[in-house]
């Protein structure tokens, strides 16, 4: 005998059932930048997140975060690696503490512009250095370019290498960039990117490098008001996922995410 409440309730669980599957079919995912909101790097995060979520329906989620939820590239690379983190943007400076043979690509005036550290990264080197990403647990899904480093000073005029001597230079805190401070006669300071503005008012450091976009939308020229334009380091930066991450993803997905992190600018 027909029941209007029994077809009703059986209607409400199918309905769950339904909302149900749908939500576990839905992958969320967080993805790590260190830049500002209106920075290049982070712009194209967004549009990766924002393509994937499109070419899968939605049920692929990307959420880009930055340094307000995690403070700094070695906490967030050390989350990434652990699974804590599905994802994150880095420069070659934090990944090659964990691939020691990355530090060569650190030198100073190793690519003579971001065309030339495309032209070798995506080409045999950079496969190999993937290959290498891969043993400590990164899938590398596309190199970004990190720009053009230059020194710039909070009262100290520049004009050439003898003028860096006892001045205090934030670097980033791997070894090639700490040697190419004590080289030049300075003092290296290693703090996190996000305490540079700070430690410029605090009078903790006189000079700072890094390229020219990220000394505007950082705000670091609000304090640094001399610039040697050096272009002295072309540094790269890399897209990547955790590796039990990525063995997740079915090979469609995982075709659609190396297809758009690396065909995205910058």
């Amino acid at each position: 005998m027909f029941s209007l409440t029994k077809w009703r309730n059986g209607l409400v669980l199918f309905l769950a059932i339904i909302v149900t599957g749908n939500v576990a079919a839905q992958t969320r995912m967080r993805l790590w930048v260190i830049h500002p909101d209106d920075y290049p790097v982070t712009i194209a995060a967004r549009s990766f997140a924002a393509e994937v979520g499109k070419r899968s329906s939605g049920r692929i989620q990307i959420d880009v975060i930055g340094t307000d939820i995690i403070r700094d590239q070695a906490e967030a690379q050390k989350m990434v690696r652990d699974g804590k983190l599905e994802m994150g943007e880095f420069n070659l400076a934090a990944l090659s503490e964990l691939v020691p043979s990355m530090k060569a690509l650190n030198l100073p005036f190793l690519f003579s512009d971001s065309q030339h550290m495309f032209k070798l990264l995506d080409g045999e080197m950079g496969k190999t250095f993937e290959k290498r990403l891969a043993d400590v647990g990164f899938v590398n899904l596309g190199w970004y370019d990190g720009g053009a480093r230059s020194f710039y000073c909070a009262g100290a005029k520049l004009a050439g290498p003898r003028d860096f001597k006892g001045l205090r230079i934030r670097v980033i805190g791997s070894e090639v960039f700490m040697e190419m401070a004590a080289h030049l006669g300075a003092k290296p300071v290693s703090i996190p990117y996000k305490d540079v503005g700070a430690a410029f008012e605090k009078k903790e450091i006189d000079c700072a490098e890094n390229n020219l976009p990220s000394f505007v939308s950082s705000g670091h020229y609000k304090h640094a008001k001399h610039m040697l334009l050096t272009d002295h380091m072309v540094l790269p930066e890399a897209l990547i996922i955790n590796t039990a991450t990525w063995a997740k993803l079915s090979k469609e997905d995982q075709a659609m995410f190396s297809v758009k992190g690396a065909n995205l600018p910058p």
